[in-house]
């Protein structure tokens, strides 16, 4: 995909580029124009951007993720960027998890200006990274203000989202879209198979909880063998 014209083919997928374009705003012409190679202009990429939450520096050049995704290095930092969203609109909440980590994906109905036309399009949030026990409380705390639903999913399918692998096609529109409204969250609703769902944590023992849960396998498996050696004394003295 080292040209406009193939990431730009990528993104549009199984659908027909004229009615693709429509559904944008775009014209006919700038369509085919751009099914050429040719660079549209900064309010064709914003359009284009706004639909499918496309990152335009990767569509103009190839540089990042195809997709637009908020990252974060803890979960206080998550739930304060959901402090934000929460105090402006109402949101449709997607919990994303494949019960070893979580995403979130925010939705909300919206429209712009094309001319003298009024373009609808779905406003679209990726939230992934070091999303935990603080960032759901946030979510819950909206409930029912904004509707939540559970995402169960596999492990390469929540690598591909947090990488900013999927966009809005796929997530809302494609003939198997990853989101859906099946599984609606209560704040009664215990979600994920966590420690801190059940047992109340220490700030040490959470800031333990959610570092193992980002590690690799070997780490993992590494800091197993620690946890196992230091538990070795007290069970012997219980077996005595």
């Amino acid at each position: 995909m080292n040209t406009f014209l193939n990431r730009l083919t990528t993104v549009l997928g199984e659908r027909e580029k004229h009615p693709w374009g429509a559904m944008l705003g775009i014209g006919r012409g700038t369509i085919g124009n751009m099914f050429t190679g040719t660079i549209p202009t900064s309010e064709t990429l914003n359009a284009i951007s706004r639909h499918e939450n496309i990152n335009t520096t990767w569509l103009l050049d190839g540089r990042g993720e195809p997709y637009i995704v908020h990252k974060f290095a803890d979960d206080e930092e998550c739930a304060d960027y959901l402090d934000a969203l929460f105090d402006e609109k109402s949101w449709t909440v997607y919990l994303v998890t494949d019960q070893k980590r979580l995403a979130l994906v925010l939705t909300m109905p919206a429209r712009y200006k094309v001319k003298e036309e009024w373009v609808s399009y779905m406003v679209v949030e990726v939230l992934a990274g070091r999303c935990g026990r603080k960032t759901l409380n946030r979510v819950r705390a909206e409930i029912p203000v904004c509707s939540v639903f559970l995402i169960n999913t596999y492990p390469h399918t929540m690598h591909d989202l947090s990488r900013g692998q999927i966009g809005t096609y796929r997530l809302l529109y494609s003939s198997s879209p990853l989101l859906h409204q099946d599984v609606s969250v209560l704040k009664e609703h215990k979600i994920f198979e966590w420690p801190e769902e059940n047992i109340p944590l220490t700030p040490e023992e959470q800031i333990l909880v959610d570092n193992f849960r980002h590690m690799a396998a070997e780490q993992k498996a590494a800091y197993k063998s620690i946890g196992d050696a230091l538990a070795q004394p007290k069970n012997d003295e219980m077996a005595s």
